[in-house]
């Protein structure tokens, strides 16, 4: 069984924080690594083992307290999925 290193699991958060763009903040102007603590705490709440619900849950947590929101975890479920798919297809 491959043992998915944290700097892979924050890789695969990072990349898809970035994608995703929460706020529109890179888009205008932000700073590339805007979302890098996120990330970091993200990866530190998940595993291998989540599910696509736990990682869209965890997305809501710390973007939520973050930034002030109150965001369902529904809203990031389709990021979620990629990211579990991901941490899946990892060799």
């Amino acid at each position: 069984m491959f043992f998915l290193t944290y700097q892979a699991k924050y890789n695969i958060v990072r990349n898809a924080l970035q994608k995703l763009d929460p706020y529109c903040l890179l888009a205008q102007g932000a700073p590339e690594d805007e979302f890098d603590a996120e990330a970091h705490e993200i990866s530190r709440i998940i595993n291998c083992e989540s599910s696509p619900l736990n990682i869209a849950e965890a997305f809501a947590v710390v973007l939520n307290n973050a930034f002030s929101r109150t965001d369902d975890a529904s809203v990031y479920l389709f990021i979620a999925e990629e990211i579990h798919t991901n941490l899946q297809n990892i060799e």
